[in-house]
């Protein structure tokens, strides 16, 4: 097997987890998934941040992050990262 075959075998092997924080009826909810368009759906929701990890521990950590700030922070966080 070529190097790109395994690597392309290692990447196809791995989820990926997101962190997401997105507008639910003028909430700001922070969860983490497998599936972001799926959950969005579920929430009938509006993708505001997202962050993609391969390890769901640190997902997690992040998401208890996020969780923890409030409203003012999570907004800066998103508009940093919408310019």
């Amino acid at each position: 097997m070529h190097l790109a075959e395994m690597l392309g075998v290692f990447l196809w092997s791995h989820v990926v987890w997101y962190v997401y924080i997105c507008n639910r009826r003028g909430q700001l909810y922070t969860g983490i998934t497998t599936n972001l368009g799926h959950r969005l759906r579920q929430h009938k929701a509006e993708l505001l941040y997202s962050e993609e990890f391969l390890d769901k521990h640190d997902a997690a950590k992040r998401e208890q992050e996020i969780k923890g700030w409030g409203r003012k922070k999570k907004l800066a966080l998103i508009s940093e990262t919408s310019r």
